[in-house]
């Protein structure tokens, strides 16, 4: 709320032609008294990605040493006898 407030004050913040489209139906909507009915037909759902993203981890935890199997492309390809690359083989095999 106050964000919006602070835009609709114009406090030095710019709006996105999309947002300012968005707000516009807003007011409309509530002008109109329509903002409520509006709010209560659609079901909205406000997705959190992180939290998604910790479910599908919990449901199918998959095999947790996977990423320990990978490859290092520079360890064994034409600068492996630089210095970082030795030094990088040496942490790769602790």
């Amino acid at each position: 709320d106050k964000n919006i407030a602070r835009r609709m004050k114009n406090q030095g913040m710019s709006w996105s032609k999309k947002g300012a489209e968005a707000m516009a139906k807003i007011l409309m909507l509530k002008h109109n008294k329509e903002w409520k009915k509006q709010l209560d037909d659609n079901d909205y759902k406000i997705r959190n990605p992180i939290k998604e993203l910790k479910e599908s981890k919990r449901k199918n935890p998959g095999n947790c040493g996977d990423w320990l199997r990978v490859r290092m492309p520079a360890l064994y390809g034409a600068d492996s006898s630089k210095g970082w690359v030795k030094a990088m083989k040496r942490l790769a095999t602790v």
